[in-house]
């Protein structure tokens, strides 16, 4: 037995054997324990007998049997916390010869006591054990959530205590949610750094779309739905859609890019997300500057995409209402010609975006009207079933241009009435002024005319609805393939125009002239209009 003395060198009254003291002469070991503790051999005695005592266990190292002795002590330890954190951070920093496997750390003392001392979330000192905090290296995890360990430690030690195991999801949330209530940048950053090195997104991905934490160029943070990655001048920027959809910060994209794919953060608005802001404005009419500002550029940015991808799309009024594109007209008719009853664009929108998204001209509304042009109803609109250009080709494979003549004979010869047929070259040029379109300009020229004295039957006029399902198909003693052959007419033009009885039929089979159907946002294939009025309205388009 040992006599025994406290770390001053008192001397007690006690005895111990060697392995439950320490080498006084060792301050690494020495720093672990209060001065009261009585835990060296008496001076003298060490003196005499330190080689023997090391022989016989004397504790010269930190090893696993101490450091449990010593957390069993300051988890219940009378001193102050202060105290206690002095000791505990000098076995922290020590170097221990670890014995026992990890597997039954899980459970162990080490990490059960209360014997850490760490920082709370309120700056309040205390002891806590290691599986309800966390180290200084994990800080920006979870400071807002658990207590920290403010001094660095060995990655043994860390291992250990079980602070490189991963953070429970509900911990990241929390932090994240918490550290974008204090708009702490350096959190958010940390989180989702985290998030994306340990594999949790394809776990996490839904909440992530629900929670605010994309970093804009505005300095605030958004939900991903509402943000939009725009890094060079050909990406739609959304920063004249604020507050309502937003341009992420280009560092942020460029330190979380991974992330925020997988989260479908992309490159400028879609049509579904544009629709989706106009949504909300509708329901705020009427606007304020801001708003009206945002409505416009809605309209800027969906003018990048095709009309069709476009359905829904609603344009701001001069009164400050939304209406489809189909149900609203810009006014190009002169600021001297008072119109009402009548729609128009609201002055804000460019130009070159009217024109883009396919808005109509007031002239070009005022000129359906009058000849009853609709949109709604395609009775006159020759929208051919068959796919357009694999009929026209396969037509002109198999007709050469020298067989037309031919074919306009059997037009001819199923037209009632019709005894006589004659052709014309026409070198003349006519007026342009006043056409249906200013795209059917080049088309007043020379030009190829084919004349018989019939009329055509409403069924001969819907045939041609359909190439190659004309109404040669129920009547089997007209001439030609089921009516296919009458589309030779294409070898001489594209835009083949038939005037018969007191209608005249124009064919624009690859939409590129005729007015638009602003509901289906491209051009007729095709319109039947009345003489009579036709002459009234656009009277050059009879000047052939």
């Amino acid at each position: 037995m040992v006599p025994v003395a406290n770390i001053n060198g008192h001397v007690s009254s006690k005895f111990s054997t060697a392995e439950e003291l320490i080498d006084p002469s060792v301050p690494e070991l020495r720093n672990l324990f209060f001065d009261e503790d009585e835990v060296i051999p008496v001076a003298e005695f060490f003196s005499q007998f330190q080689v023997a005592l090391k022989g016989c266990g004397l504790k010269t190292a930190v090893d696993e049997a101490l450091v449990n002795r010593r957390i069993r002590c300051y988890s219940n330890s009378s001193h102050s916390v202060l105290e206690i954190q002095q000791r505990a951070y000098c076995l922290l920093k020590s170097t221990c010869r670890w014995t026992s496997p990890m597997s039954i750390l899980e459970g162990s003392e080490l990490r059960q006591l209360k014997w850490l001392p760490v920082m709370d979330v309120d700056g309040i000192l205390r002891l806590e054990a290691s599986n309800q905090c966390r180290g200084l290296k994990d800080r920006l995890l979870v400071n807002l959530q658990l207590p920290i360990l403010d001094i660095p430690i060995s990655a043994e030690w860390e291992l250990r205590l079980g602070w490189l195991n991963k953070l429970p999801n509900s911990i990241l949330l929390g932090q994240l949610n918490k550290g974008l209530g204090r708009n702490d940048r350096a959190v958010v950053d940390a989180v989702c750094f985290n998030i994306a090195r340990e594999g949790e997104l394809e776990v996490l991905a839904a909440k992530l779309m629900r929670t605010p934490f994309v970093l804009t160029t505005k300095g605030v943070f958004v939900t991903p739905p509402k943000a939009f990655c725009c890094l060079d001048s050909l990406d739609a920027s959304c920063d004249r859609l604020h507050p309502y959809l937003e341009n992420v910060d280009n560092k942020f994209w460029q330190d979380h890019s991974d992330l925020l794919t997988h989260l479908k953060v992309g490159k400028g608005p879609n049509p579904t997300d544009l629709l989706g802001v106009q949504t909300i404005l509708e329901s705020k009419v009427p606007l304020g500057e801001a708003d009206i500002a945002v409505a416009v550029e809605i309209l800027n940015l969906a003018s990048r995409f095709d009309r069709a991808s476009l359905t829904g799309l609603k344009v701001l009024s001069k009164d400050g209402k939304f209406h489809p594109i189909e149900d609203i007209s810009y006014h190009n008719l002169g600021p001297l010609i008072q119109v009402e009853n009548v729609n128009l664009t609201h002055p804000d929108i460019p130009f070159k975006t009217i024109q883009k998204v396919g808005i109509e001209s007031l002239s070009d509304r005022q000129i359906k009207e009058l000849l009853a042009i609709s949109d709604i109803a395609d009775e006159d609109e020759f929208d051919q079933k068959e796919q357009v250009t694999t009929g026209i080709t396969n037509t002109l494979d198999a007709y050469p241009v020298n067989s037309t003549f031919r074919e306009y004979l059997a037009n001819a010869d199923d037209t009632k009435g019709a005894s006589v047929i004659s052709w014309l070259l026409d070198e003349r040029y006519h007026p342009n002024e006043k056409l249906l379109t200013p795209e059917l300009k080049r088309f007043q020229g020379p030009s190829f005319l084919v004349y018989n004295d019939g009329v055509f039957s409403e069924d001969d006029f819907k045939g041609f609805k359909n190439v190659g399902e004309g109404s040669k198909r129920q009547n089997a003693a007209s001439i030609g393939q089921f009516g296919r052959g009458s589309q030779t007419m294409y070898h001489w033009t594209d835009v083949p125009m038939i005037l018969s009885g007191k209608y005249l039929l124009i064919l624009d089979p690859q939409q590129e002239v005729l007015p638009k159907n602003q509901i289906k946002g491209k051009r007729k294939p095709g319109v039947k209009l009345e003489l009579s009025k036709l002459k009234g309205v656009c009277p050059d388009q009879l000047a052939p």
